[in-house]
């Protein structure tokens, strides 16, 4: 066998189920000829399992011509198929022929092929094929011990899997009794599916070779709280003002991933979100005409623009489903407000709440089926629940509901830190000597005022905080917020630009981020004993004694990942 002929195998029955992306580089199109006829070589599989990506990344002579890619693309797809009579993606899924310049940087390619790299493992997960490191591993090794047989035949992953576990002469009868306990056919393909294809290939469903991996917190570890106030457009402010403490900890970890508990209240916070959600009415430019179809419509704004926008996001997932809080382990709540007199607060969960007794709002126990897009917004009828809407008309600031669900789910233990997260605050007027203003202080402008001041997130943080029984113990609870002298509309998008670019000069928010950041980054450290201790009596006294005997006290880090 020659050694192009064993370079041909090896590519093409050792390393193809293993390779997300062939990379080449090609310096010119006799260059882009030879890899072409190197793949023509390859021996050809009749329907394989998986087929990876290709990518050129064409250099020096390449340059010299306009439009490089297509020109190579069409060299290359053309040289294939004339010597094997098979297009491209015969051997590849698909194809990138990327011009690479001559810089010194490399920065460029590096991000090309990371882009490239994201959307194959994504192909590869959507095909359950993203196996784990371990998993990856064992079988690379069982297919290099297996080199000399590729001649005949590429390497069976699955054959490769079982070679030490024989399959069991029962597996029908098991398969027929497993498969009678499945009630729909959607539990057919979401949960039966995969079992049944890991029992086939692993005997049974590995830990870690799960899409979804949950973190779970060790038990001496401690928590942090995050409450986000609302405010329609001004929502922008809190995940800039998020971005400035995560660039104050200097990590490689997501803010959120800090918390353990997060709660907020609706919100426009994205710029395209509140474009489509504040979108105006063809009547808007009529006076009166936008206030009465308001009232007959009970919004100022049409539902449906948002509901396609926030579908586009979360798709038809419950809010149980969330996978990113479900992977880090973070507990998320979203209050809402009853519309029947009188008015109350619920709370959806993405966990089950062990709350006992009236705490002043109730657990919505059976919306573990409302969709995401569902808690947002406007009144909305839910079915088997009621009709709710948003719970700024009630509490803006969710940071009650937080402390109350952190205590039935924790006891008498204290968070290692709160942090409430504004969406700007007016200060206060000051008092002036002076006779009220039939016009600017008539009973329905005072009314607006009132109903204004509840939306303000400061007055709930004051009320908590002035009645905490841990009040001025350093406890470790914190208050980020801007003072804005003139606050936009909850419904003005225009100004969302200027509320940015207000977080990123305020002083004193700004000087408040060092220690906030100190603080966070202490909690990623916990105490963990080695083994557990025994209470002994003597004589002398009462003490811990360690049944191992002096047991160092381990120290570590959460995970920096």
């Amino acid at each position: 066998m020659s050694d192009t002929q064993s370079h041909g195998l090896l590519f093409s029955h050792l390393l193809y189920p293993f390779v997300d992306i062939f990379c080449f580089y090609s310096y010119g199109p006799s260059d882009l000829t030879k890899i072409a006829r190197w793949i023509a070589t390859w021996p050809s599989q009749n329907g394989p399992l998986w087929k990876p990506s290709l990518m050129v990344l064409l250099r020096e002579k390449h340059l010299l011509q306009p439009n490089a890619a297509a020109v190579a693309e069409r060299l290359f797809t053309s040289t294939i198929t004339a010597l094997t009579s098979n297009p491209l993606d015969f051997y590849f899924t698909d194809s990138w022929f990327l011009p690479a310049t001559d810089s010194s940087s490399s920065a460029p390619i590096e991000a090309g092929f990371h882009e490239h790299l994201a959307v194959v493992r994504q192909r590869r997960r959507e095909s359950g094929l993203l196996l784990s490191v371990e998993h990856t591993n064992a079988l690379f090794e069982r297919a290099f011990e297996s080199a000399g047989t590729l001649y005949h035949q590429p390497i069976d992953l699955i054959r490769s899997a079982r070679r030490d576990i024989p399959v069991s002469t029962e597996l029908a009868d098991h398969l027929v009794q497993f498969m009678s306990h499945i009630p729909s056919p959607e539990d057919l393909i979401s949960f039966a599916s995969p079992i049944i294809a890991s029992s086939l290939f692993c005997d049974h469903y590995l830990p870690d070779m799960h899409y979804l991996v949950v973190r779970i917190r060790p038990p001496t570890a401690g928590h942090s709280i995050l409450c986000i106030d609302g405010g329609g457009v001004r929502g922008i402010i809190p995940p800039a003002i998020l971005g400035q403490v995560q660039q104050q900890l200097d990590l490689p970890i997501p803010v959120q991933e800090f918390f353990t508990l997060a709660y907020g209240v609706s919100a426009g916070a994205l710029v395209k979100l509140a474009k489509s959600a504040f979108r105006p009415s063809s009547t808007a430019s009529l006076p009166g005409v936008n206030w009465i179809r308001a009232i007959l419509s009970d919004s100022l704004y049409s539902e449906t623009d948002i509901e396609i926008a926030l579908k586009s996001v979360f798709g038809e997932k419950a809010f149980t489903e969330v996978a990113y809080a479900q992977r880090i382990g973070a507990k998320i709540g979203i209050p809402a407000a009853t519309i029947k007199q009188p008015s109350s607060l619920c709370l959806f969960t993405n966990y089950n709440s062990s709350r006992q007794g009236t705490r002043g709002y109730t657990v919505l126990a059976a919306a573990e089926n409302i969709k995401t897009w569902e808690v947002y917004f406007r009144a909305k009828y839910l079915a088997g629940l009621g009709t709710f809407q948003d719970a700024g008309v009630l509490a803006n600031n969710p940071l009650s509901i937080a402390l109350a669900e952190f205590a039935a789910t924790n006891g008498n233990a204290q968070p290692d830190l709160v942090l409430n997260v504004g969406t700007g605050t007016s200060p206060n007027a000051p008092l002036r000597d002076e006779e009220s203003n039939f016009i600017t202080d008539s009973w329905i402008l005072r009314l607006k005022r009132a109903y204004m001041s509840l939306m303000q997130g400061r007055r709930i943080w004051d009320d908590v905080t002035s009645t905490d029984i841990n009040a001025g113990r350093n406890c470790g609870r914190y208050r980020l917020d801007l003072t804005i002298s003139n606050p936009p509309a909850i419904d003005d998008t225009t100004s969302m630009p200027a509320l940015v670019s207000m977080v990123c000069r305020d002083d004193i928010l700004l000087g408040a981020l060092p220690e906030i950041a100190y603080h966070l980054f202490a909690t990623l450290f916990y105490f963990e004993l080695t083994a557990l201790p025994q209470k002994s009596v003597s004589q002398a006294g009462h003490g811990l004694n360690d049944p191992q005997e002096q047991q160092p006290l381990v120290i570590k880090l959460g995970d920096l990942k």
